[in-house]
């Protein structure tokens, strides 16, 4: 029960301090505000993405111990730009590339870096829009193009494994998202 409430304590102070940054960003005016939030958003992506990566790189009996720590975040990353994309930001795209942005200069990318990244992400969207399903909830094409994406077509990993790990991470930081999106709304802010 001690760990239960600790957890609720924790949630509920980062729930808190979301209110509280969100309530902020209401008066400034609407380009500000863009910048401020897309800040906001990015550094959620980052610590949803890290703490994902983390976990996951440490736990004895994950499929993905033994990844290129690097390489797995970012893949996790781009995933979290789509959430964006998809939960938060579809009808301000300003948005999305601001967040966009903010991703390019925290972790270096320019010139022809950059232009490739841009590329890669545009793949990604396609893939994860295209299978991720949001009416029959049937993730598991989802999963496996994830796997492919991250150990190759050929790998021998356990795909239904690594594959029920990211429709978990996706479908909560989804709803992670959601609910930003939702104390957004709540504070008058339109996504």
């Amino acid at each position: 029960m001690g760990i239960v409430s600790s957890l609720a304590g924790v949630f509920s102070k980062e729930r808190a301090l979301q209110k509280a940054l969100i309530k902020k960003m209401k008066g400034l005016p609407e380009e500000e505000m863009d910048i401020e939030l897309g800040l906001f958003l990015h550094d959620q992506c980052v610590r949803h993405a890290s703490e994902f990566v983390k976990a996951e790189l440490v736990r004895g009996d994950s499929p993905f111990r033994g990844l290129e720590e690097y390489r797995f975040f970012h893949e996790v990353m781009f995933l979290n730009l789509w959430i964006v994309d998809k939960v938060v930001s579809q009808k301000k795209k300003g948005l999305i590339e601001q967040v966009r942005r903010n991703y390019l200069k925290a972790f270096h990318y320019s010139g022809e870096r950059e232009n490739e990244l841009l590329d890669t992400l545009a793949e990604r969207y396609r893939t994860y829009y295209d299978f991720w399903n949001e009416h029959t909830g049937h993730h598991d094409i989802f999963g496996e193009r994830f796997t492919e994406i991250i150990f190759g077509k050929d790998s021998k990993v356990p795909v239904a494994e690594t594959s029920f790990w990211i429709i978990s991470y996706t479908d909560s930081t989804i709803k992670a998202f959601t609910d930003i999106k939702k104390i957004c709304r709540s504070a008058g802010i339109k996504l």
